[in-house]
């Protein structure tokens, strides 16, 4: 079922910008995400590191290509950076005489 509202949208939205990201429901229990991603021209699938099983990823995929939708590509989300390589970053604000941007230094700048 395509939406003319959704498409209208989508149309407007093509006209006006070079690229438009919509975050939309979990694939897997319900259809809304699925009926989104047959609009558009690509979905980035979303994998949580260490919990989505590769039954889900593939039923996940499955569900987007029965619909004729593009997976443009797949986010790796929730991984842990560890070792050397690994770097953070971060800000903060608030009010008060200590309030003020701040910087949260990355593991390997301790050395």
């Amino acid at each position: 079922m395509k939406s003319k509202a959704m498409a209208a949208l989508l149309a407007d939205l093509r006209e006006d910008y070079d690229i438009v990201l919509i975050d939309s429901p979990p694939l897997l229990p319900v259809t809304d995400g699925a009926l989104i991603a047959a609009q558009v021209d690509g979905a980035l699938l979303a994998v949580r590191h260490g919990k989505t099983t590769v039954d889900q990823v593939t039923a996940a995929q499955d569900r987007l290509e029965s619909v004729g939708a593009h997976t443009a590509g797949v986010i790796l989300t929730m991984a842990k950076a560890t070792g050397g390589d690994a770097y953070g970053y971060g800000y903060g604000y608030g009010y008060g005489p200590e309030a003020g941007p701040t910087k949260r230094k990355s593991p390997a700048s301790k050395r």
